[in-house]
């Protein structure tokens, strides 16, 4: 029962000689009220308020442009509101607190997958996809850039060693493409450099020089020893010339721990150390999955 100031009243009428403890007693049960009171109302009402939501990697990468269908009802019925996550990989809209949403997420960049809906159930909800690499069936049509998850190739060498990218990721922190053909100057240039940075970093890091153009293992083999090679060298399938964009030879591809593609360069690397620099950024132990565009942008 609710004890009002108006019962407080009579009941210092009806007895004028009520003890001080009586009164504050009393006094103390009206405040405890109010505040059960106010609690109760501040429960049961939901506050408009911008909900944001946010979609990285499970490498850390930002996910842009990845399309959010939010529903109210968990049998994803009623949509409420739909948009695209922006650069940051973030969007938000006007909704309710106390209330649960249900977003779905599409679009999705290849690679990358989900689960069916996520539950929001606060005003800043973060949704962490999983990569997973592409098998040789995802193939059609398919041209990779910076920032594609890759597939899980397998080239034999021309020693007769099999390799495997999923195999090769479980021991090494990157992988690096460096597709070259016997007759390149520039890749002949470049292969000094190449193989001073792989003798550095070969416990953390695995090269493959693939030539898609003019090789054989015979060939391959005589090259690598007039040339002081010892990094693999394997015969290539013209296939990368399309899946890879090849416009220029050599052509280097740093694919990441995470699978993704960190790094394109197109032309010769001639510059003492710059090899090493991509190395190092990509196998440091604070590595998180990002891109980069020019070997000037590592820090």
């Amino acid at each position: 029962m609710l004890i009002s100031l108006g019962s407080l009243c009579a009941a210092i009428s009806a007895d004028g000689k009520m003890k001080i403890k009586r009164i504050f007693s009393l006094l103390l049960a009206l405040v405890i009220t109010a505040l059960l009171t106010m609690t109760s109302c501040s429960k049961d009402k939901a506050v408009p308020a911008e909900i944001s939501v946010a979609v990285t990697s499970s490498g850390g990468m930002i996910m842009p442009d990845v399309r959010i269908n939010v529903y109210s009802d968990i049998e994803l019925t009623d949509l409420v509101w739909a948009a695209e996550t922006d650069s940051e990989g973030k969007t938000s809209f006007r909704g309710k607190t106390n209330t649960t949403y249900y977003a779905v997420l599409s679009d999705l960049p290849s690679g990358y997958f989900g689960s069916e809906s996520y539950e929001i159930v606060k005003e800043h909800t973060n949704i962490v996809l999983g990569i997973e690499l592409l098998s040789d069936e995802d193939l059609a049509d398919t041209t990779f850039g910076l920032g594609s998850v890759f597939y899980d190739f397998t080239v034999t060498d021309a020693s007769g060693t099999t390799h495997t990218l999923s195999e090769l990721l479980k021991s090494k922190k990157a992988v690096v493409l460096n597709f070259w053909y016997i007759n390149c100057g520039p890749c002949k240039m470049e292969f000094p450099y190449l193989e001073k940075a792989y003798g550095q970093y070969s416990e953390d890091i695995e090269v493959i020089a693939v030539n898609p153009i003019d090789g054989t293992d015979d060939k391959l083999l005589a090259y690598a020893k007039d040339n002081s090679l010892s990094l693999p060298m394997a015969v290539g399938d013209m296939e990368w010339e399309s899946l890879m964009s090849l416009t220029a030879y050599p052509t280097t591809v740093v694919i990441d721990r995470y699978g993704t593609i960190g790094f394109i360069h197109r032309g010769s690397i001639t510059e003492e150390g710059e090899f090493e620099k991509v190395f190092e950024f990509f196998t440091s132990d604070d590595y998180r999955q990002t891109t980069v565009r020019n070997i000037s942008d590592i820090k």
